[in-house]
C-alpha cells in the first residue's frame, strides 16, 4: 500500500469515527470560530427583531411611496424599502402603504415580489421591507429588440413579450384564487430581473373580494381609480361592486393591446 493510500485510509477511518454518515447522506464541514474551533451559538449576533439599515439610495418615487435601498442586518443582505414620503405622510397614505404589504404578503407567487417584513422607522412611519429587484420596467424593454437580444438572447421579440404575458396571467389568476385584484396592471407596472424573471409589482390599488377583513374590499370602493390609458369601464364607475377577476382580464388585454399597436388603447392629452 503506497504512502498516499495510507494517508487516505486514515483519513476516511478519522471521518468515519468523528462524523459517522451514510453512503447517501451529505458529509458537512466543522464550521470553524475565531479561535479555530467549532463555532458556537452564543458567537452568532441575533437580535429579538430584524432591524434594517437604510442606505440611502433612491429605487424609485411614486405619488406618495418612496422606494429605497437598504441592508437587512441579521442577513447582511440588500433589500428595497419601501415608505411614504415624509410630505406625504397622511392617515390614508400610511394606510394604503400597510395594506399593500398585507395584500402582498397574502400572495406568494414566483412573479409577485416578496415581503419579508413590516416595520417603522425612527418616526414611526411603517416601512415594507422587500426583495430588492434588480431589473428594468417592462415599459423600458418591450418595444426594443435590440435590448432584448443582448439581455436575454431573445430573437423574436413579440415571442418574448407574449412568454411575460402569459406570467402576468399566471400571477393573476394566483391572485384571483385568493380574491383579490391587482387593479393596476400595465407594463410600467411589470420588472424585469437580469435572468429574465417577471415580477407584477405595485399593489397599492389591490382589492379583496372576501375573505380576510384588514384588505380593501372592492365593494366598499366609492371612487374612480385606474390608469386611464388602461383603465376597465367600470373602473370608472365609482361602484365598486362591479369589480371583479375580468376587470384584471380587461387590464391584461390593454397590455397586450400595447404590445401590438405600440400604443395604450385609450388614448387622449389629459385623463
Amino acid at each position: 500500500m503506497s504512502a498516499t493510500q495510507v494517508e487516505l485510509r486514515g483519513l476516511l477511518e478519522t471521518l468515519a469515527l468523528e462524523r459517522p454518515a451514510g453512503p447517501g447522506e451529505t458529509v458537512l464541514p466543522t464550521l470553524p470560530s475565531a479561535d479555530g474551533g467549532p463555532v458556537r451559538i452564543s458567537e452568532i449576533s441575533l437580535g429579538p427583531r430584524d432591524s434594517v439599515v437604510l442606505v440611502g439610495q433612491t429605487l424609485g418615487e411614486g405619488g406618495m411611496g418612496i422606494v429605497r435601498l437598504g441592508t437587512q442586518v441579521s442577513l447582511g443582505r440588500s433589500v428595497a424599502v419601501k415608505s411614504t414620503r415624509p410630505e406625504r405622510s397622511n392617515p390614508q397614505a400610511v394606510a394604503k402603504l400597510v395594506q399593500e404589504a398585507w395584500v402582498t404578503g397574502f400572495l406568494e407567487h414566483p412573479s409577485i415580489v416578496p415581503i419579508y417584513d413590516l416595520t417603522e422607522d425612527q418616526n414611526g412611519r411603517p416601512m415594507l421591507v422587500m426583495r430588492r429587484i434588480e431589473g428594468l420596467e417592462w415599459s423600458e424593454l418591450f418595444g426594443d429588440a435590440d435590448a432584448i437580444r443582448e439581455r436575454f438572447g431573445a430573437s423574436d421579440l413579440l415571442d418574448w413579450n407574449l412568454r411575460v404575458l402569459m406570467q402576468l396571467a399566471s400571477a393573476l389568476h394566483f391572485a384571483h384564487g385568493r380574491q383579490i385584484l391587482h387593479l393596476d396592471l400595465g407594463p410600467a407596472n411589470v420588472m424585469i430581473g437580469p435572468l429574465g424573471e417577471v415580477y407584477l409589482v405595485d399593489w397599492g390599488l389591490a382589492m379583496a373580494l372576501g375573505g380576510d377583513k384588514r384588505l380593501p374590499r372592492a365593494a366598499d370602493n366609492t371612487e374612480i381609480i385606474g390608469t386611464p390609458s388602461y383603465v376597465a369601464p367600470e373602473m370608472l364607475t365609482g361602484d365598486g361592486t362591479q369589480l371583479r377577476p375580468q376587470t384584471d382580464v380587461y387590464l391584461l388585454g390593454s397590455t397586450l393591446y400595447t404590445l401590438l399597436a405600440g400604443e395604450p388603447p385609450h388614448r387622449g392629452d389629459t385623463p
